[in-house]
């Protein structure tokens, strides 16, 4: 749960302040906009506002909980990126509700209340739910204990109470699974069942399957609120440039979307390993750095370095050509959509394998937790060259006109950089 002290001039005009960054889209489940158009209008001799960039709308399902437990929706409920400043608001919060505390929430000339606190949830069903609680003392006094007075001005987290953390059910699912020792490679059918499994990526499933998670297509949290993720090592060691997937987004524009085929002969190359009639595109590709093995460039527009808050919402990230091509791109909107909300929180284990009689895999006491994920980070590390793309797409039976093409576009990151995409990350040991 998150609590916001409003100060005098929130109210359902001036909107909501809630961060400089877009971690409030990770934060609360939200379906994105791009700048969609007002609805009112614009009077003619309205100057329009200073260019900044289009907004991201993130659109909520939101219900104000009343003093007696009744849900009512506000169903233009959002947060809106502004790039211009840059800041993330909420708003929409009134229109249409009935049972709200209106008169704390709407603009009052020369009225001003005092101790306005507003707490923010959200529950399996994704929605958002408010309450709003106005000169309650003992209230503000209990949140000040628990969260501290020097707080900035944005979302403060408080744990929902309950007899135990989610990270420290989290901490005894995965404790009891490093103390049994080695384990079957396995995953979960869609029905619950186990089966075996031995693919290069069984290490990630058997820990989803000994934690009961059954895999989705969905962008939610794998357990507890935290994405899991695990590694195969021969020694234990966290200090490692040995890469971790983070995303496996299909591109949203260029060649590669238009026209498959087209984008495998003009850039993909034959097998490296002898394999006939394949044709594959691969290889680590670097913001800024064209590649030998494609001779792609990796090109982010609408993100600098020297602005690190802003970003532009219209912004891409592009494979490029030496004729400026686009062959494959990825909008801001498809990566954040991506991103948001499930990796907010993550959790990051090693383990070691054997192969024999079976797979078997032992996952080590030493683990990672990472909270407070956002996507001015990712575009940080992109912009660095510390996360980057590596692809795996080969076109199989590629001179019977109808090839059998696998895709896979990975956006990795070294081991010992992790932390870099988290605003805190520390290691915890199980025993």
């Amino acid at each position: 749960m998150y609590v916001k002290k409003l100060a005098w001039n929130h109210d359902s005009k001036r909107q909501i302040y809630l961060s400089t960054d877009l971690s409030p889209f990770s934060q609360f489940p939200n379906d994105l906009e791009i700048s969609p158009p007002l609805h009112h209008s614009i009077k003619a001799s309205q100057k329009p506002k200073a260019k900044g960039g289009d907004r991201i709308f993130g659109h909520l399902e939101f219900y104000w909980l009343s003093s007696d437990l009744n849900l009512d929706r506000a169903k233009e409920a959002k947060i809106i990126y502004y790039p211009q400043y840059p800041e993330t608001r909420f708003s929409g919060f009134l229109r249409g509700t009935s049972t709200v505390p209106n008169i704390y929430l709407k603009e009052k000339s020369g009225e001003i209340f005092e101790n306005r606190l507003l707490f923010l949830a959200t529950d399996q069903q994704s929605r958002t739910i408010g309450f709003l609680a106005v000169g309650h003392d003992k209230l503000r006094t209990e949140v000040l204990r628990e969260v501290g007075p020097s707080q900035d001005s944005g979302l403060i987290s408080l744990e929902l109470f309950s007899s135990s953390t989610s990270e420290e059910r989290l901490l005894s699912a995965l404790r009891g699974i490093h103390l049994s020792g080695w384990h079957d490679g396995m995953r979960l059918k869609k029905d619950g069942k186990r089966v075996s499994y031995a693919a290069p990526n069984a290490v990630g499933y058997t820990l989803e399957a000994l934690l009961g998670i059954i895999p989705k297509g969905d962008n939610s949290p794998d357990f507890e609120g935290y994405e899991v993720k695990s590694l195969t090592v021969k020694n234990p060691n966290w200090n490692l440039k040995k890469p971790v997937t983070l995303l496996t987004p299909e591109p949203d524009l260029g060649i590669y979307c238009k026209a498959i085929k087209e984008f495998f002969s003009a850039y993909g190359y034959a097998d490296k390993k002898g394999k006939s009639n394949r044709i594959n595109f691969g290889g680590r590709h670097y913001v800024g750095i064209e590649s030998r093995l494609t001779g792609l460039m990796l090109q982010l527009s609408g993100y600098s370095l020297s602005e690190p808050e802003r970003v532009d919402s219209n912004g891409v990230l592009a494979l490029i050509d030496k004729e400026l091509q686009t062959a494959a791109g990825w909008s801001f909107i498809k990566l954040l959509d991506r991103w948001k909300r499930k990796h907010e929180n993550a959790v990051y284990l090693q383990a070691q394998k054997k192969t024999t009689p079976t797979i078997q895999f032992r996952y080590l006491n030493k683990i990672m937790i990472c909270e407070g994920a956002d996507f001015t980070r990712v575009l940080r590390c992109l912009a660095e060259g510390t996360l980057y793309l590596d692809p795996g797409l080969k076109a199989e039976n590629w001179d019977s006109g109808s090839p059998n093409i696998k895709r896979r576009n990975q956006f990795r990151v070294p081991l010992q950089s992790i932390s870099e995409l988290y605003r805190t990350s520390k290691y915890v040991s199980l025993t």
